[in-house]
Order: C-alpha cells, then sequence, then structure tokens
C-alpha cells in the first residue's frame, strides 16, 4: 500500500484521514517516547506532515476467531517534505477494531523492534 500525503491536507482529506481510526484511538512512537489519543490529536499530528512516498509492507495479519479485532506487522519506508526532509523506515504494530460492520484503527506503534 502507497500513499501520498499534500503539504497542504484539505478538511475533506483529514476528515476522510479521521474516519480511519476509531474514537479513543492512539499512536505511538516508540521511539521518540510520544503518543497521540483521540481522533483530534491524531489529525493534528498529520496536519503538518508532507510525504513524498509512504510505502506499509505488510508483514502478518492475524484475525482472532471473534473476528471483532485484528492485528498486524508492518515494514515501512518513507521519505516526508515537510516540516523537515528526511528518510527511514522501520517496524510497526497495529491494532483494529470491528465496530458497526467496518475496521477501524485502534492503535499504530512505529519505531518499534522485533
Amino acid at each position: 500500500m502507497e500513499a501520498k500525503l499534500a503539504a497542504h491536507h484539505t478538511q475533506q482529506d483529514l476528515g476522510r484521514y479521521r474516519a480511519l481510526f476509531a474514537h479513543n484511538a492512539q499512536i505511538r512512537d516508540v521511539s521518540a517516547n510520544k503518543e497521540w489519543t483521540g481522533q483530534d490529536n491524531i489529525v493534528d499530528r498529520v496536519r503538518p506532515l508532507s510525504f513524498s512516498s509512504l510505502v506499509h509492507t505488510t508483514a502478518q495479519i492475524l484475525i482472532p476467531r471473534d473476528e471483532q479485532s485484528a492485528f498486524a506487522r508492518t515494514q515501512t519506508t518513507f521519505r516526508q517534505l515537510t516540516p523537515e526532509v528526511k528518510s527511514g523506515g522501520g517496524a510497526e504494530l497495529w491494532q483494529f477494531i470491528r465496530s458497526d460492520g467496518r475496521w477501524k484503527i485502534l492503535s499504530l506503534s512505529y519505531g518499534v523492534g522485533y
């Protein structure tokens, strides 16, 4: 999966991004010991960012028997343009929850070593 995020996100873009996350979702930057909780804080986190490339390669997906949650491991590579130019990559852990028949991101941790 590859995503390209513009330097100036439209309100529609940010609304769609927000809708990907559960109301009480969390994003954690493990290596920097930072955390964002809730849809508003998660949207505020991405607002200033611009990537020329952002690629997630799925390493593993686990869906328990109840089919109400899922877990994934990914490897990510990126090139960020703003607020600073940098490239990198690493491991991510994702948790999803099924609500009203739709999958939402419950948590994302990046900068994870495994």
